[in-house]
């Protein structure tokens, strides 16, 4: 299944931050139906399915506007009230050298190619 969620978080300080993610959760056949039964759900393990996401938040208060500028990924389990997630940081490895982004060279004309001009 592929996810497309649009939700409205609350931090521990009441702070709101805007959230989407697109994301995919992927259950074996033989599963569904028991992930489908409310009283079965919960007693599967959440090892058995897979659900990732790429949450994007847009927060209002000024404390969080860090989290405008970050990638994340995270990955969801099923939970009694609902999902719950636990979201990372992409960090760039602090040992790793930043190599920008350059333009590949342009390809060289066909053989047999004539010049145009």
């Amino acid at each position: 299944m592929t996810l497309d969620v649009r939700l409205t978080v609350r931090a521990h300080d009441g702070a709101l931050a805007h959230t989407t993610y697109g994301g995919r959760w992927v259950t074996p056949p033989p599963l569904r139906e028991a992930l489908a039964d409310p009283a079965e759900r919960l007693r599967i393990d959440p090892a058995r399915y897979y659900f990732r996401t790429t949450p994007v938040f847009e927060p209002g208060a000024e404390t969080y506007a860090w989290l405008n500028g970050i990638v994340c990924v995270g990955s969801g389990c099923l939970v009694q009230d609902g999902i719950a997630y636990k979201v990372s940081q992409v960090l760039r490895p602090s040992a790793a050298p930043f190599i920008p982004c350059r333009r590949a060279a342009a390809a060289p004309p066909p053989r047999g190619a004539t010049p145009t001009g």
